[in-house]
């Protein structure tokens, strides 16, 4: 793994330019565009996200809360549990193979759009082979629903 970061904040995204995966977005999200405030995020990262978020003005801090330690510490294993899906795996996967385009896995939870997770991977590791995706899709917003 190259990067997690902690923290709250808002992340508003444009929408997608396919009107069936904006069709997607607004049943998902009940939302025209990925827009949510978060008290609590997880990233994760085998780019040079750090770098850019650090020259866009973010500042790095130290993890200062105990519940997003936690939340870190659990990600990889909660998502193998609830998707099958194995981001550190993946991560490695494209760490040792010199991936320059990256993995980015974003978790955000607490906002108004409640949990939810973000999924870019360009190669198409992930989506097509937990997701049973099949048409060359290299991003992904999901959540989990116990009840289903």
């Amino acid at each position: 793994m190259r990067g997690s970061v902690y923290g709250e904040g808002h992340l508003e995204a444009p929408p997608p330019a396919v009107d069936f995966e904006r069709d997607n977005v607004r049943r998902m999200l009940k939302a025209d565009q990925v827009s949510s405030d978060f008290k609590t995020a997880v990233l994760r990262f085998t780019d040079d996200t750090a770098g850019a978020l650090l020259k866009a003005g973010f500042r790095q801090a130290q993890c200062g809360s105990e519940q997003a330690s936690r939340l870190a510490v659990e990600l990889g294993p909660r998502l193998l549990k609830e998707t099958g899906m194995n981001v550190s795996e993946r991560q490695l996967q494209s760490i040792l193979n010199g991936v320059t385009t990256g993995v980015f896995l974003a978790q955000l939870n607490g906002g108004k759009l409640g949990s939810f997770t973000y999924l870019f991977d360009p190669q198409v590791g992930n989506p097509a082979d937990d997701f049973g995706m099949n048409a060359g899709e290299t991003g992904l917003i999901f959540a989990y629903d116990e009840t289903l």
